[in-house]
């Protein structure tokens, strides 16, 4: 959407959430991506040129997560933030412009995992890989018990273009 976020209440009533340049307390903007429901309470707003926003959802508030040229530990790369998703061990990760950045809940910063790619969906499978959709680049695996990577090699069907969306299948 390009006009904020809207939410409705289970009495019929609409809150507005909005961007107000200048305020550091609202959306960073109005344009968003992607939206996470996180089981802590926030939902994660992705934006599409600043950043990444959390709604408290008990609270209402909305803290801005943006890169910070003074602090390494801000959210890393470009300010186009595609998409989070919350793995099964509770970690946060955040497909940007320039990679894939893993968020840390206890000193609210940003850890840097990966660059080169745009991530725009992830996934982890029963055997806890993690599978990610890029936008030029495919399809990439991470084996989180070894590190290793996997960037499926030209030829290869996952090897190229914008991958959107990733599913198991019943065989895994």
């Amino acid at each position: 959407t390009n006009n904020g976020l809207d939410k409705l209440d289970m009495s019929g009533k609409f809150t507005h959430f909005k961007s107000i340049p200048g305020d550091s307390t609202v959306l960073t903007e109005n344009s968003l991506l992607h939206l996470d429901y996180d089981p802590a309470g926030y939902l994660w707003i992705c934006t599409y040129l600043t950043g990444l926003n959390r709604l408290n959802l008990n609270t209402r508030q909305v803290k801005q997560l943006i890169k910070d040229q003074k602090n390494p530990t801000s959210l890393s790369g470009e300010e186009q933030v595609f998409y989070t998703y919350k793995d099964r061990a509770g970690d946060l990760w955040i497909g940007a412009g320039l990679g894939l950045s893993k968020y840390n809940y206890a000193t609210e910063s940003f850890k840097l995992i990966a660059r080169g790619f745009v991530p725009v969906n992830m996934f982890e499978d029963r055997q806890g890989n993690f599978w990610i959709g890029t936008l030029f680049e495919g399809v990439l695996k991470l084996n989180r018990e070894t590190g290793e990577w996997r960037r499926f090699n030209d030829g290869h069907p996952l090897s190229q273009g914008a991958v959107t969306d990733i599913l198991e299948d019943d065989e895994g």
